[in-house]
């Protein structure tokens, strides 16, 4: 049985953030919907909120929300390495292809695939020498929300 999916948006120090969620599984996240009149619904109390709520206020839970994505099975191992690192850390590509015995470049292709940026946290993969791209971008507003992710994930 499939289960209806219903459009939300959640207002972050970042940006309106766009979620695309069936039962209680996050299958999209987005900063720039290409169809924003579908979310007319604020994000209500729960677990997907409590759990944005928490990363927003500098004190992240360990356990993100169920999420129920597609990728290829390369994408899906770059992601699960991606959940493991921790709030406040970064790996380079290089890091994350030494692990996968992969290239890097396949490792940025993954990133720029990733369907619920913040949750998997493509944001803490960064270049050798600068933080690299975002959301397929390597300069402009994309590449200012990865700054803007790594600031606040920044002990001052």
């Amino acid at each position: 049985m499939l289960t209806e999916e219903v459009y939300f948006y959640y207002q972050s120090p970042l940006s309106n953030l766009y979620l695309t969620v069936t039962g209680l599984q996050i299958l999209k996240l987005e900063y720039d919907p290409q169809q924003k009149e579908c979310f007319q619904k604020l994000l209500p109390d729960g677990e997907i909120k409590s759990w944005l709520d928490s990363y927003f206020s500098g004190q992240p839970q360990q356990q993100v929300p169920a999420i129920k994505i597609k990728g290829t099975a390369f994408q899906q191992k770059v992601w699960e390495v991606m959940l493991k690192i921790p709030y406040g850390e970064t790996l380079s590509y290089g890091d994350v292809s030494n692990i996968l015995d992969s290239a890097p470049r396949a490792v940025g292709q993954a990133c720029k695939r990733n369907p619920v940026p913040i949750l998997i946290p493509c944001h803490r993969i960064v270049a050798k020498q600068s933080i690299g791209g975002y959301e397929g971008a390597t300069s402009g507003h994309r590449l200012d929300r990865k700054q803007w992710l790594l600031n606040h994930e920044t002990p001052q």
